[in-house]
């Protein structure tokens, strides 16, 4: 009977302390990923920034528009697309999922532009091109409020 209590116990004992173990592993990983995570806000807080270059250059052609109507705005933006699009695009993943999902949108639309030029709907595609605009914006903020936070 003595017997079977000592091992009642040693096994009580391994799953407790493998559950410590456990805990204690969960805690470093979840340490370390917040550390890579602050290491890499300066990187991704640059690189946010280009992209959103990219959006002011297309939200620019509204007014240059405006100043040269004859400009030829469906190749402007087709261009734009071309060199821009991939590279956009892999710099956005390397940032966060919702910075991929706004620039994949966001090249999706800019690839829409001669639809809405045909349907004569030139300020509705611009007003939508601003709204990804403040998007950005955004997701800039909340980074740099991320960093800042952190550098306390």
């Amino acid at each position: 009977m003595d017997i079977y209590i000592a091992a009642l116990i040693g096994a009580t004992g391994s799953i407790i302390g493998g559950l410590f173990t456990l805990i204690g592993v969960y805690l470093t990983l979840n340490h370390q990923n917040k550390n890579e995570r602050y290491k890499k806000l300066p990187k991704n807080i640059i690189d946010s920034w280009k992209i959103h270059k990219q959006f002011a250059y297309i939200a620019g052609l509204s007014l240059a528009l405006e100043k040269k109507p004859e400009l030829d705005d469906v190749k402007e933006v087709d261009e734009f697309y071309k060199k821009n699009e991939e590279w956009v695009t892999e710099l956005s993943a390397t940032i966060s999922p919702e910075m991929y999902n706004l620039v994949n949108s966001f090249f999706t639309h800019v690839s829409d532009y001669d639809s809405y030029k045909t349907k004569n709907k030139n300020n509705e595609w611009f007003e939508k091109t601003e709204d990804y605009s403040n998007q950005i914006h955004i997701i800039i903020d909340s980074l740099e409020t991320e960093y800042k936070e952190k550098s306390k």
